[in-house]
Protein backbone atom coordinates (compact mmCIF):
# COMPACT_ATOMS: atom_id res chain seq x y z
CA UNK A 1 0.00 0.00 0.00
CA UNK A 2 1.26 3.48 -0.88
CA UNK A 3 0.49 6.59 1.13
CA UNK A 4 0.82 10.07 -0.31
CA UNK A 5 1.36 12.80 2.29
CA UNK A 6 1.42 16.49 1.37
CA UNK A 7 1.80 19.66 3.37
CA UNK A 8 0.62 22.04 0.64
CA UNK A 9 -2.58 21.44 -1.31
CA UNK A 10 -2.13 24.33 -3.77
CA UNK A 11 -2.79 23.20 -7.36
CA UNK A 12 -4.01 19.81 -6.21
CA UNK A 13 -7.31 18.23 -7.16
CA UNK A 14 -9.38 15.47 -5.61
CA UNK A 15 -9.44 12.07 -7.37
CA UNK A 16 -11.35 9.32 -5.59
CA UNK A 17 -10.57 10.82 -2.15
CA UNK A 18 -6.87 11.18 -3.03
CA UNK A 19 -5.18 14.56 -3.43
CA UNK A 20 -3.28 14.64 -6.73
CA UNK A 21 -1.43 17.36 -8.66
CA UNK A 22 -3.38 18.74 -11.61
CA UNK A 23 -0.67 17.41 -13.92
CA UNK A 24 -1.62 13.91 -12.75
CA UNK A 25 -5.26 14.64 -13.57
CA UNK A 26 -4.27 15.76 -17.07
CA UNK A 27 -2.18 12.64 -17.75
CA UNK A 28 -4.74 10.40 -16.08
CA UNK A 29 -7.58 11.91 -18.10
CA UNK A 30 -5.62 11.43 -21.35
CA UNK A 31 -5.75 7.68 -20.77
CA UNK A 32 -9.55 7.70 -20.40
CA UNK A 33 -12.07 7.73 -23.19
CA UNK A 34 -13.66 11.13 -23.79
CA UNK A 35 -16.87 9.93 -22.08
CA UNK A 36 -15.10 9.71 -18.75
CA UNK A 37 -12.67 12.63 -19.10
CA UNK A 38 -14.67 15.79 -19.81
CA UNK A 39 -13.21 17.81 -16.94
CA UNK A 40 -9.74 18.23 -18.44
CA UNK A 41 -11.01 19.00 -21.93
CA UNK A 42 -11.15 22.79 -21.49
CA UNK A 43 -7.75 22.82 -19.78
CA UNK A 44 -6.20 20.72 -22.54
CA UNK A 45 -7.83 22.84 -25.24
CA UNK A 46 -6.56 26.06 -23.67
CA UNK A 47 -2.98 24.78 -23.46
CA UNK A 48 -3.07 23.19 -26.92
CA UNK A 49 -4.43 26.43 -28.44
CA UNK A 50 -1.66 28.51 -26.84
CA UNK A 51 1.00 26.09 -28.08
CA UNK A 52 -0.50 26.12 -31.60
CA UNK A 53 -0.44 29.92 -31.63
CA UNK A 54 3.22 29.89 -30.57
CA UNK A 55 4.10 27.42 -33.31
CA UNK A 56 2.34 29.58 -35.90
CA UNK A 57 4.50 32.53 -34.78
CA UNK A 58 7.86 30.83 -35.40
CA UNK A 59 8.30 29.40 -31.87
CA UNK A 60 9.74 25.89 -31.60
CA UNK A 61 8.30 23.76 -28.80
CA UNK A 62 10.89 21.65 -26.99
CA UNK A 63 9.63 18.63 -24.98
CA UNK A 64 5.94 19.40 -25.44
CA UNK A 65 4.64 16.95 -22.82
CA UNK A 66 6.83 18.38 -20.07
CA UNK A 67 5.79 21.91 -21.10
CA UNK A 68 2.09 20.93 -21.10
CA UNK A 69 2.43 19.44 -17.63
CA UNK A 70 4.07 22.63 -16.36
CA UNK A 71 1.35 24.79 -17.92
CA UNK A 72 -1.37 22.57 -16.40
CA UNK A 73 0.06 23.43 -12.98
CA UNK A 74 0.70 27.10 -13.85
CA UNK A 75 -2.37 27.97 -15.90
CA UNK A 76 -1.89 31.73 -15.42
CA UNK A 77 1.21 31.56 -17.64
CA UNK A 78 -0.88 30.36 -20.60
CA UNK A 79 -2.58 33.76 -20.98
CA UNK A 80 0.79 35.48 -21.40
CA UNK A 81 2.03 33.04 -24.04
CA UNK A 82 -0.20 34.72 -26.65
CA UNK A 83 1.64 38.03 -26.14
CA UNK A 84 5.19 36.69 -26.08
CA UNK A 85 5.94 36.56 -29.84
CA UNK A 86 4.75 40.12 -30.49
CA UNK A 87 6.54 41.52 -27.44
CA UNK A 88 9.79 39.78 -28.37
CA UNK A 89 9.42 41.11 -31.94
CA UNK A 90 9.19 44.67 -30.57
CA UNK A 91 12.66 44.34 -29.09
CA UNK A 92 14.40 41.82 -31.37
CA UNK A 93 12.54 42.03 -34.68
CA UNK A 94 11.26 38.95 -36.46
CA UNK A 95 13.25 36.13 -34.92
CA UNK A 96 13.00 32.45 -34.16
CA UNK A 97 12.30 31.35 -30.60
CA UNK A 98 12.23 28.11 -28.63
CA UNK A 99 10.14 27.41 -25.55
CA UNK A 100 10.68 24.53 -23.19
CA UNK A 101 11.63 23.46 -19.69
CA UNK A 102 15.01 23.37 -17.98
CA UNK A 103 16.29 22.20 -14.63
CA UNK A 104 19.57 22.22 -12.81
CA UNK A 105 20.71 18.60 -12.45
CA UNK A 106 22.63 19.55 -9.30
CA UNK A 107 19.50 20.61 -7.41
CA UNK A 108 16.15 19.06 -6.60
CA UNK A 109 14.21 22.19 -7.57
CA UNK A 110 11.28 21.90 -9.97
CA UNK A 111 11.94 22.57 -13.68
CA UNK A 112 11.41 26.12 -14.94
CA UNK A 113 10.10 27.36 -18.26
CA UNK A 114 12.41 29.21 -20.66
CA UNK A 115 11.88 31.12 -23.87
CA UNK A 116 15.07 31.28 -25.93
CA UNK A 117 15.35 34.19 -28.35
CA UNK A 118 17.67 33.64 -31.32
CA UNK A 119 19.45 36.81 -32.28
CA UNK A 120 22.18 38.02 -34.61
CA UNK A 121 22.67 41.18 -32.54
CA UNK A 122 25.96 41.76 -30.77
CA UNK A 123 26.14 40.55 -27.18
CA UNK A 124 25.91 44.14 -25.90
CA UNK A 125 22.91 45.07 -28.04
CA UNK A 126 21.07 41.80 -27.36
CA UNK A 127 21.63 42.09 -23.61
CA UNK A 128 20.42 45.69 -23.70
CA UNK A 129 17.27 44.67 -25.62
CA UNK A 130 16.60 41.78 -23.23
CA UNK A 131 17.02 44.13 -20.28
CA UNK A 132 14.52 46.54 -21.87
CA UNK A 133 12.05 43.71 -22.51
CA UNK A 134 12.28 42.62 -18.89
CA UNK A 135 12.10 46.12 -17.44
CA UNK A 136 9.41 47.59 -19.71
CA UNK A 137 7.13 44.57 -19.99
CA UNK A 138 7.80 41.73 -17.57
CA UNK A 139 8.71 43.63 -14.42
CA UNK A 140 6.47 46.64 -15.03
CA UNK A 141 3.44 44.36 -15.44
CA UNK A 142 3.76 43.09 -11.88
CA UNK A 143 2.30 39.77 -13.06
CA UNK A 144 3.77 36.87 -11.10
CA UNK A 145 2.75 34.43 -13.83
CA UNK A 146 4.57 36.44 -16.52
CA UNK A 147 7.68 36.44 -14.35
CA UNK A 148 7.72 32.63 -14.50
CA UNK A 149 8.95 32.84 -18.11
CA UNK A 150 12.74 32.95 -18.21
CA UNK A 151 13.84 34.82 -21.34
CA UNK A 152 17.24 33.71 -22.61
CA UNK A 153 19.38 34.58 -25.62
CA UNK A 154 20.94 32.37 -28.26
CA UNK A 155 23.47 34.06 -30.50
CA UNK A 156 23.41 32.87 -34.11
Amino acid sequence: MTTLAMDNYTNYIQLESIQAPSVFERVWNRSLTSTFAPSSKSLSTRIDTAISVLQSKNVTIYDRLLLEDYLANNLGVVTHLYEVPSKVAEYFGDTEMEIGMFSDPDTVEAPEMYLEIQTALSAEDATRQLSLLNREWVLSSGEADLMKINFTLKFV
